[in-house]
């Protein structure tokens, strides 16, 4: 898919947790839950950009692509580490260069990422408790307050952004032809529901209106939390998904959905 396509995607499989972050009142986390989702939607197609260099090395990488080396390094230890554990997951592959649907839309860059991200805010979270002990800077409590939650929920949601951001975009490609491994390097034809193609034009285009959808439901589900019956506010979730999605479907594969596009098209 492409960058709206999984934007979409993106939108449409974060809707349970916008749901439960609005119900919880924890507002300043789903804002930077979403924020990051829809971030990092594209991520794992950073390898059309990797698979360019002839390895993975700060010699062979320009200045802005250094950080991607030791994720990349990584990501690669770990696989062959669980290698030792899963049957079909590589314990001695050594990655000479990126390929396009590799390492980066599997399982173990997921993983990396999301604990680099949660690193990150630990550090925030250092600093301003650091601030808080050296020059009274109550920093740490107001940061509390802010997020009326234990700051340290941040590591949560950051490695469940970075992690989730990975998974979601492989779950996109799953409906492409090509399809994913998930859990090893090879770049051949994986994993997949073979619905439609990567440059699908009306795929791309509806996907985001179809996550639109889902997140005014996630939005209207944490509103009514306690008013209206859980069950049905559940029921309400299942129902468009398991109906959704297979409209949405119908409405790429045949002429129906070129066909309103073309008339939209037409009139904007």
């Amino acid at each position: 898919m492409h960058k709206n396509g999984h934007l979409g995607v993106n939108l449409l499989l974060s809707a349970p947790f916008i749901s439960f972050f609005i119900i919880y009142e924890l507002y300043v986390f789903m804002i930077i839950f979403l924020g990051l989702i829809l971030a990092w939607s594209g991520l794992p197609d950073v390898d059309i950009y990797l698979q360019r260099y002839d390895s993975v090395s700060y010699s062979a990488y320009p200045v802005f692509h250094w950080p991607w080396v030791p994720i990349m390094q990584l990501t690669n230890k770990l696989m062959n580490f669980m290698g030792n554990y899963i049957e079909k997951v590589p314990t001695d592959y050594k990655m000479e260069s990126v390929t396009h649907r590799g390492l980066t839309h599997s399982l173990w860059f997921s993983i990396v990422f999301g604990f680099i991200v949660a690193a990150f805010f630990a550090c925030i979270i250092l600093t301003s408790m650091a601030f808080e002990v050296f020059y009274g800077i109550e920093n740490y409590m107001g940061l509390q307050q802010l997020l009326n939650a234990n700051p340290l929920y941040l590591m949560v949601i950051g490695f469940a952004a970075g992690f989730l951001s990975v998974v979601f975009h492989c779950i996109g490609d799953i409906f492409t032809p090509t399809g994913i491994h998930f859990l090893t390097p090879r770049t051949d034809y994986g994993f997949t529901l073979d619905q439609f193609y990567a440059k699908n034009e009306v795929a791309n285009r509806s996907a985001l209106p179809l996550g639109l959808i889902m997140m005014t439901y996630a939005v209207f589900f944490g509103i009514a939390y306690g008013e209206i019956n859980t069950i049905y506010l559940v029921s309400g979730f299942i129902g468009l998904f398991v109906t959704l999605i297979p409209l949405w479907l119908v409405f790429v594969k045949t002429r129906i959905g070129k066909w309103v596009y073309i008339i939209y098209d037409f009139f904007t």
